[in-house]
Formats: C-alpha cells, structure tokens, sequence
C-alpha cells in the first residue's frame, strides 16, 4: 500500500514444517465471476498488495461474494473443503 511503511503492513503465512500440504479441488466459475476475479487481481498486483508465487502443493480458491451495490467482493477461503454425503 502506497504510503504504509513494508513492516507494518505485510502480512504471510508461517506454517508448520511437518505440516501436510493441503491443495483445494478446482471450483470452475461463470464468466462474469471470472472476470470479477481478472480485475480484483490486477488491481491487487498493481497496487503491490499480492505477488504471484509458485506453490503448487498449496492451492486455496477464491471465494465471491455479491455486494449491496451488486458489485462482487472477492476473498480466499483456507479452510479445507467439505464433502457432501
């Protein structure tokens, strides 16, 4: 973020070195969720808040959400996915 001293504002993730890598089953979107999720991410990449990393084993799929104004809010869920019965 512009103006907003590194060490105050970045944010990773630590984890665990034992711990099992968990990569999330591919969810296929319409396109116009997809792309919400094209602009979000070259705002985020522009902006310098994300950088594209290459993990392989650890994949999490983004998650859309419809705002008020009808706009879609994009956020990444890491928790693991549930099966249906």
């Amino acid at each position: 973020m512009p103006g907003v001293p590194r060490e105050e504002a970045e944010h990773s993730l630590d984890m665990d070195k034992m711990a099992k890598p968990v990569k999330q089953q591919l969810r296929r979107f319409a396109q116009d969720r997809k792309e919400a999720i094209r602009v979000e991410v070259t705002r985020f990449l522009a902006a310098g808040f994300i950088r594209e990393v290459a993990h392989p084993d650890w994949l999490a799929n983004p998650v859309l959400v419809k705002k008020k104004n009808g706009e879609w809010k994009m956020c990444v869920d890491y928790r693991p996915q549930q099966t249906l019965p």
